[in-house]
């Protein structure tokens, strides 16, 4: 049960940094489920057998990543919200719109590693989880 890519594309055509924890082909096929996806507000999920993807979108920015199918969706989405959180945080708003492809790997790639295998490892009972499962199921209530 593990995250093992994770990528922050902006119009779902440049990634600025992606991460990965395992080798594989996750680029490619992970550039096909990007390419698929519609730009709107919100969580989605794209699930085959073995792997689901889980995509933050923020427009313009997509936050993604690839878990296996029995990977916790709780960690999944409060991972994405936290990559985007911190990524917001690090760079202004001129820097994102200005960078070219794989341009913060230098700058985040090993931070977005450091999350992966902490949540990879983290159990739901984290006060950090529980606190976003919260917030979830507030906005739950409200709708």
């Amino acid at each position: 049960m593990s995250i093992f890519y994770s990528l922050i594309a902006r119009n779902n055509d440049t990634i600025l940094c992606e991460a990965d924890v395992s080798s594989g082909n996750y680029p490619q096929v992970t550039l096909k489920v990007l390419r698929s996806n519609k730009m709107s507000p919100g969580f989605k999920t794209f699930a085959s057998a073995d792997y689901v993807f889980y995509i933050l979108n923020e427009p313009p920015y997509s936050i993604l990543c690839l878990t296996e199918s029995d990977f916790s969706k709780v960690k999944a989405l409060t991972f994405l919200k936290e990559l985007k959180d911190s990524f917001m945080q690090k760079f202004s708003h001129s820097e994102r719109e200005s960078a070219i492809a794989y341009s913060f790997n230098s700058k985040f790639e090993s931070y977005m590693k450091d999350r992966m295998s902490y949540f990879n490892e983290a159990s739901e009972s984290d006060s950090r989880i529980q606190n976003v499962v919260s917030q979830m199921r507030d906005v739950e209530n409200l709708v």
